[in-house]
């Protein structure tokens, strides 16, 4: 089966973090109320590819079937935005021990 995730992970993104969507009050970041920016992005991108007659492929899916594709792509999102968050949090976390590590001049 033909999957839009590929497409859809390189329309938005452009190599910036979900926090750097939010600070910059990224028109991106209005949209999604700074949640997982990038990730819910990518899922609408996704259906808005298939909403495209000629890359359908879920057209001729039951309106149930088409529920529980749906909520399957926007799950599949959600381990990437925990997994963002938390590479952030140790980036932030490593700074701060960075910073106090100097000022107690045990590094240099």
């Amino acid at each position: 089966m033909l999957s839009p995730a590929p497409i859809s992970m390189h329309r938005m993104s452009a190599g910036v973090s979900n926090s750097f969507l939010v600070s910059t009050r990224s028109k991106e970041a209005l949209l999604y109320n700074d949640n997982s920016v990038n990730e819910n992005g990518h899922a609408a991108t996704a259906f808005r590819l298939l909403a495209q007659p000629s890359c359908n492929f879920a057209k001729d899916f039951e309106p149930e079937e088409f529920r529980f594709f749906r909520q399957l792509v926007i799950a599949i999102s959600e381990p990437f935005s925990w997994l963002s968050n938390t590479l952030q949090l140790f980036s932030n976390c490593n700074s701060v021990l960075l910073a106090y590590l100097h000022a107690k001049h045990y590094i240099k």
